[in-house]
């Protein structure tokens, strides 16, 4: 059995450039991850996840997976999380820093982990790649954070959608 665990501590916070205006940052926004698994040059799989994110610097969390059982001791047994988890924060900057116009930033980490081929059982070979982006992206536009490829191969896409919540959303 093959798994693989991708990791997307993701921090997103509001940023400001020179000569922009503020403007009131929404409370909360929508935060949607298009992740793409691309062979040969083609995507051969593609999954998205939304995640609700309050701009209030709290962390929002989201896993999917399972979990491998692994031999620490003579008796003892512990368990790795092996599958998918997404982590996204929004940073409230304060009242006194201005926001871009239509702009959010966005700081993201991603890592990938596998049961290596012919792993045994309580005693599993895991295999982890990662990557990080720090970036400002329009609200309202899909964009590109990262592409990165895993230890077997696989080639991965990130991209990332941010957009503000209306009060009924909320």
């Amino acid at each position: 059995m093959k798994a693989k665990l991708l990791l997307f501590p993701a921090a997103a916070l509001l940023a400001f450039a020179p000569g922009t205006t503020a403007q009131q940052p929404a409370a909360s926004y929508r935060v949607q991850f298009f992740l793409t698994q691309v062979q040969n040059g083609k995507p051969a799989e593609a999954r998205t996840y939304t995640l609700t994110v309050r701009n209030d610097d709290s962390l929002s969390r989201l896993e999917v997976g399972e979990r491998v059982p692994i031999r620490t001791g003579t008796d003892k047994i512990d368990y790795e999380n092996v599958g998918f988890a997404l982590d996204c924060r929004l940073q409230n900057p304060g009242a006194h820093t201005p926001v871009p116009e239509g702009e959010v930033g966005l700081m993201m980490n991603a890592s990938t982990s596998a049961l290596a081929p012919n792993s045994t059982p309580l005693q599993p070979v895991i295999q982890r790649s990662s990557t990080s982006a720090n970036t400002l992206l329009k609200v309202g536009q899909r964009s590109l954070l990262s592409k990165f490829s895993d230890a077997d191969g696989n080639s991965y896409q990130i991209e990332a959608l941010v957009e503000p919540l209306s009060v009924s959303e909320r």
